[in-house]
């Protein structure tokens, strides 16, 4: 039998020749599914495993291949994404046509974009999901005690062009209708847009989070193969206290007005939204540093350059040494550049990774025609790069810069309801001289208070960094039976407001011995149990879940 443990356990085969399939560990670690990495089946490998992945354009030896056939027919269930590596019979499938993008209607009827993949001639597959032209692009399969699913698109492939887009070395052509000019000899990160003018948007604006829908939908169906094997899958979520999203306001300081940084810490305080001030040279006085630490803002950098020449790792690092020490800052770690500048592809996360900074806040566009989700996300990520490797700064991308001059406030309430949906972070760029604008003010005032009413998280950037980061270093211990299921868990780092999602059959949740209240939360197409916790550095606490007796008979 697949899977001898008490937790359902899940493994995952990255193909290493593809350039775009490592981004898929980015989308499993983000979504907070535990998963081990596995380069070969050989000798039980695939045993201790509920559930495999197969990620990309890849394919399999022989004896690989003869032990996942083996796997399978004693009750595994396996997904393959991105191609078929070379599987399709045991997958149900005919011909498998890659395609360089494609549409399809995902399981609850709503559109999907792919960049990359292989949708399928179905044969004995049961078709979840297809193409306008009928190919099959989601399926399950029954072989022996287990179950073979097929999701075409390449998740890794999307993502990676969606939420990086092109290198900048040159302006964009914008799009016809005139809403955003980008061919006007300043390089920005809304130069590099992968997405369609013509098809990806909604009227003038990028309303829909493209990259995250399909992410969404790849994670969906890992949960439904969980589901199948009938035993507990553990996931941590996104955001502090159960929240559905985050939000945070990051403000560019160009000019240094004082009065105005009080009026709107006024505001901001009747929604608890603390804020990364992102500040330029000469900067603030200290006293208004000091202001800014009582407040719990964040200072963070606003990478300023006279032309693109200045685009250096020697001028990033003057400057961010220079803020730290007039903030009297012992480590700034946001930033990005002055007016959305950017240039290259991975330079700037480079340049801000040898710096000391932590947080990108640059990806997102400037002008009503890129508004919205320009780069396909309103989640954080950690860039990947084609060779593999992920850097150490994380990304925020934002979806709105200057609520109600530039995002038209009419679109908020659609906005906030597609991060909700997402489980994203709605990141508000502003700045500074704005703030004496009445109707500006009042427009981010509207758009915080939605947010409110939603009971989304407020963090400043480098709180989102902190969770994100620790949610991903949690260390996780599981073991325990079928009667009684236990999970340990330990933290280099104070984490409070942790979430940990159970599904489970049912029964009581304990957390170091005592009953512990835990509310049901829907997510990725399940119910859940939502236990919150808050970790103490080093120190371990058990989870234990006790099943009914009911649920193992069924």
């Amino acid at each position: 039998m697949a899977g001898g443990g008490a937790w359902c356990s899940i493994g995952a085969r990255i193909a290493k020749s593809d350039p775009y399939a490592a981004a898929y560990a980015e989308v499993l670690d983000h979504a907070g599914i535990p998963w081990t990495s596995l380069d070969t089946f050989a000798a039980g490998a695939l045993k201790p495993h509920d559930v495999l992945l197969l990620c990309g354009r890849g394919s399999l030896s022989d004896p690989d291949r003869q032990a996942l056939e083996s796997w399978l027919k004693e009750g595994g269930l396996l997904l393959v994404s991105g191609s078929s590596w070379g599987m399709a019979e045991l997958l149900g499938l005919g011909e498998c046509l890659r395609r360089p993008r494609f549409e399809f209607e995902s399981q609850d009827s709503s559109r999907r974009i792919a960049f990359g993949g292989e949708p399928a001639i179905a044969k004995s597959a049961k078709v979840l999901s297809q193409t306008s032209d009928g190919l099959a692009v989601q399926s399950m399969h029954a072989l022996g005690k287990g179950v073979s699913a097929y999701f075409a698109p390449h998740v890794g492939q999307t993502a990676a062009l969606m939420q990086m887009g092109r290198g900048v070395d040159t302006d964009a052509l914008g799009p016809m209708d005139g809403s955003a000019i980008l061919d006007d000899g300043r390089l920005r990160a809304e130069d590099g847009v992968f997405l369609d003018f013509e098809t990806d948007r909604a009227g003038e604006l990028f309303a829909e989070p493209w990259a995250d829908r399909l992410k969404e939908s790849w994670i969906e169906q890992i949960v439904q193969l969980a589901t199948l094997s009938r035993k507990p899958l553990a996931l941590l979520w996104h955001w502090p206290n159960g929240a559905r999203a985050g939000a945070s306001v990051s403000i560019d300081c160009e000019t240094f007005d004082v009065d105005q940084v009080s009026n709107i810490q006024r505001l901001l305080r009747m929604f608890g939204c603390p804020v990364t001030w992102l500040v330029a040279q000469p900067g603030f006085p200290l006293d208004t540093y000091r202001l800014f630490r009582s407040w719990d803002h964040e200072v963070g950098l606003l990478f300023t350059l006279d032309d693109d020449s200045g685009w250096t790792e020697e001028r990033l690092k003057s400057q961010h040494l220079a803020l730290e020490r007039a903030a009297s800052v012992p480590q700034l770690i946001s930033a990005r550049a002055v007016d959305g500048r950017w240039k290259g592809y991975f330079d700037f996360y480079e340049m801000a990774e040898h710096v000391g900074i932590r947080v990108s806040a640059s990806k997102g566009g400037r002008q009503r025609g890129v508004s919205g989700f320009l780069f396909g996300t309103g989640h954080p990520f950690f860039p990947t790069k084609l060779d593999g490797t992920r850097s150490k700064v994380l990304e925020c991308p934002y979806s709105v810069y200057l609520p109600g001059e530039v995002f038209p406030e009419e679109r908020f309430g659609a906005l906030v309801e597609a991060i909700l949906n997402s489980h994203g972070h709605l990141h508000i760029a502003f700045k500074s001289d704005a703030l004496s604008q009445h109707h500006a003010v009042d427009a981010l005032r509207n758009l915080l208070s939605l947010c409110h009413q939603q009971r989304v998280a407020f963090l400043k950037l480098s709180d989102v960094y902190a969770f994100e980061r620790a949610r991903r270093t949690l260390k996780m211990y599981f073991g325990g039976n079928e009667e009684s299921r236990s999970l340990r868990l330990a933290s280099d780092t104070d984490v409070r407001g942790l979430g940990v999602l159970l599904l489970s059959p049912g029964g009581q949740v304990e957390l170091n011995g005592k009953a512990v209240r835990s509310l049901p939360f829907p997510a990725y197409g399940a119910q859940w149990t939502h236990v919150p916790l808050d970790l103490e550095s080093k120190r371990l606490v058990e989870l234990r879940l006790s099943v009914e007796r009911d649920s193992r008979a069924a």
